[in-house]
């Protein structure tokens, strides 16, 4: 199962125009920007208990064509995301947990405690993402995207702004050597919350405050 390596920054609204203009993603991209509009459910029990279990289960809808994705616990620090993910195309938006792995944590878990029944959609994330492939001398490749619109649980949203850079091949130094770059002329934060996580600490605040 693939490892997930990224570097996940937030920008400010009022720079985006100007990161989109950066001499340096024309002097690095071999390919881009290119634009897709990206919506996700995030699925689970009442009681969180995938959550629990450190599973996060989704459906993504990129342009027409659905995946069920599944992302398994990780770590994140000043930003770096690492984690396992496990993504497969879906010929509509409904689950087929039958293309899971016989040994999935999360086909076991399902099948020990009978939640698929209780599965439910919590929030969803509804984003445009502009993409950049970025090739360096030393042979390192680096997806980089910029992510624009919101978290959203019932009628409450969050505002999406980041910048997420993705090691397709390369060493994992390469994703700071790049931000480093960015931030002398873009303001840039690491964030260690991915969007998952902050959908589910809407989720939390809202049924606590019900």
């Amino acid at each position: 199962m693939p490892i997930e390596v990224e570097l996940k920054l937030t920008i400010p609204h009022s720079e985006v125009a100007a990161f989109k203009q950066l001499t340096y993603l024309r002097d690095h991209a071999t390919s881009g920007p290119s634009v897709q509009h990206v919506r996700n459910t995030y699925y689970d029990t009442p009681r969180l208990d995938l959550f629990k279990l450190g599973v996060g289960l989704r459906v993504r809808e990129i342009d027409g064509h659905f995946f069920q994705t599944v992302k398994y616990a990780g770590q994140s620090q000043a930003g770096l995301h690492q984690r396992q993910e496990l993504e497969q195309a879906l010929p509509k938006p409904e689950f087929d947990f039958s293309l899971l792995p016989d040994d999935d944590v999360l086909k076991q878990a399902l099948l020990t405690h009978s939640w698929e029944p209780e599965l439910q959609a919590l929030f969803r994330t509804d984003f445009q993402r502009t993409l950049w492939l970025l090739r360096y001398a030393d042979g390192s490749e680096i997806e980089m995207v910029l992510d624009q619109g919101a978290i959203i649980v019932a009628n409450q949203r969050e505002e999406i702004c980041e910048v997420e850079l993705e090691l397709q091949s390369g060493n994992e130094a390469a994703l700071h050597a790049v931000a480093a770059e960015l931030v002398r002329t873009i303001t840039l934060t690491p964030e260690d919350k991915s969007k998952a996580a902050r959908g589910y600490a809407l989720y939390s605040r809202i049924v606590n405050r019900s």
